[in-house]
């Protein structure tokens, strides 16, 4: 579906185990936040395949990141608020090109503070809704192996593993395995 109104994920307001969660698109303004907490989020895991220093976590660069998924009819970008305070991150990224646009690559992320709120199955319905309704045939993710809560979250949508590439992410001198994952939208 080409330019799908987005606005019905705007602002989505959830009440789950004593917290206030609000999901919806990122919008520019949200640049600075943004950077915030993939800096949390780094720091709080291993796990995240994001690299410190990408030209993507200046302001000016953030900013135009946020309005090329704004602008794409089959790409996404989502926060989650708590407190007015961003503690999550979500996108579906179409792959570019005629021959693979069909598929689109999902990323999460969470402050470890809100782990196990089930903020990530609310995150991942949105996802799933909207490449629904967007045309997408095929969502792809990849996540380090050893990611127990995100590989159930996933399976519990329907994702299947379909590969595993070794030595994929390096944190110090650490090496993580991580699987590739998929899922055929109905």
């Amino acid at each position: 579906m080409k330019n799908q109104d987005k606005s019905h994920l705007l602002d989505c307001e959830y009440e789950t185990e004593s917290i206030d969660l609000r999901v919806r698109v990122a919008e520019v303004t949200d640049a600075r936040a943004v950077i915030a907490a993939i800096e949390q989020i780094r720091e709080e895991t291993e796990f995240l395949t994001l690299d410190e220093g990408r030209d993507t976590y200046t302001p000016q660069k953030q900013c135009e990141l946020i309005q090329a998924y704004r602008q794409s009819p089959n790409s996404i970008m989502l926060v989650a608020e708590v407190d007015d305070q961003i503690i999550g991150l979500a996108n579906l990224a179409e792959f570019p090109g005629n021959r693979q646009k069909h598929i689109a690559e999902l990323g999460i992320g969470m402050v470890e503070e809100y782990w196990g709120y089930g903020i990530g199955t609310i995150i991942l319905q949105s996802l799933l809704e909207f490449a629904q309704n967007s045309g997408l045939e095929m969502i792809t993710l990849e996540v380090v192996d050893q990611n127990q809560r995100a590989i159930a979250l996933y399976e519990r949508f329907g994702f299947k593993t379909v590969g595993h590439l070794n030595k994929r992410l390096k944190v110090g001198d650490s090496y993580f395995n991580s699987l590739m994952m998929e899922l055929e939208v109905d």
